[in-house]
């Protein structure tokens, strides 16, 4: 793409990895971010999009984030592209799985 390009062309996938605390307030602020986002004319396909939980989140909590962002997709994968998306392990350990 070319530098001086103000837009992306509708065929650029995007992939993104955000993190956020799971609570309605968190996910409420990240919602009217990525509203910003939306007025640039790019469109966030919620049809396409997920939401994976750390397993000590609570149901409750989960629909909360879930309504607020509104997407209706929970994954329950521990990988994001192919790599291991958990933090605390050492590299040798989260790369042998």
């Amino acid at each position: 793409m070319a530098r001086r390009s103000k837009h992306l062309s509708p065929a650029v996938r995007r992939d993104s990895l955000i993190l956020i605390q799971a609570n309605e307030e968190d996910a409420t602020k990240l919602q009217g971010v990525l509203d910003l986002y939306e007025c640039s004319g790019q469109i966030i396909n919620k049809d396409k999009s997920t939401i994976m939980f750390s397993k000590n989140i609570g149901s409750e909590h989960k629909v909360a984030v879930m309504r607020t962002m509104r997407i209706n997709r929970e994954s329950f994968s521990d990988k994001y592209l192919g790599l291991p998306i958990h933090v605390g392990s050492t590299k040798a350990q989260l790369l042998a799985s």
